[in-house]
């Protein structure tokens, strides 16, 4: 029970602002992650209050090295109440965990080649393109007068990835939900840094984050998802509409 915040916010249900606190504060003495989860769900404000000092953070701080601490969680619980003074502390270590998940994901999507016919000899190597050769070179083949500047290759380069990442932030997307969310947009937004991409917000109207050709730091962009806000009804149609 005692690694099981529910257990804790079932506690906490009859105890007062004071009382979540103090325990808050003493959860916090004794490194207990899980009870202070508990005490955030049962009175947000009140184990909010224990945590923005400096005790509680260099304890968040320490335990966010945890790889089994979930930072974006904890981060939309408290990023309301918490003082702007600590908030940003609690921001970077969770923009950090989202980088490291970012990290152990192998996958980089689909990546689109462009196949270019060139002169074989210019790019070294290439694959030998029989089809161009014989296409460009039919007399001198007939007469086997063929040279090594009359052989094509196929040269391929990478073409960079174009993409619109669009987030529901309504008021359905509450909680969990949208931890989940902000935390999938940002994974994909830090792995395709490199790439042409945009991120667009939406609910009850919508608005661009970031356009897919602007030059914006990958940091700010997820700090940026990070704080937004559950509000509104979910209209998808303006979402897409400004995607």
């Amino acid at each position: 029970m005692l690694d099981d915040p529910d257990y804790f916010r079932r506690l906490a249900n009859t105890l007062d602002y004071k009382q979540i606190r103090d325990l808050t504060a003493l959860a916090i003495q004794h490194k207990n992650f899980e009870a202070i989860l508990g005490m955030l769900k049962s009175n947000l404000y009140a184990a909010t209050d224990a945590l923005d000092t400096k005790e509680g953070v260099e304890f968040i701080t320490e335990k966010a090295k945890d790889p089994n601490i979930k930072m974006p969680e904890l981060y939309f619980f408290i990023r309301r109440p918490i003082s702007e003074k600590y908030k940003k502390v609690f921001r970077r270590l969770t923009r950090e965990s989202i980088l490291k998940t970012s990290l152990k994901i192998r996958s980089k999507g689909i990546r689109g080649t462009i196949i270019k016919t060139v002169p074989y000899y210019k790019i070294g190597n290439p694959e030998f393109d029989l089809d161009e050769t014989i296409q460009h070179n039919p007399l001198k083949i007939y007469e086997k007068r063929l040279s090594y500047r009359d052989i094509f290759g196929l040269k391929r380069e990478r073409k960079k990835r174009q993409a619109i990442l669009i987030l529901d932030t309504s008021g359905s997307m509450y909680g969990t939900t949208l931890v989940n969310a902000a935390l999938t947009t940002s994974v994909l937004a830090y792995n395709m840094e490199k790439e042409n991409y945009g991120v667009v917000l939406f609910n009850s109207d919508a608005m661009i984050l970031k356009k897919i050709d602007e030059k914006k730091p990958i940091t700010t962009t997820i700090d940026d998802i990070l704080d937004s806000e559950a509000v509104g009804f979910t209209n998808i149609h303006i979402g897409l509409e400004k995607g």
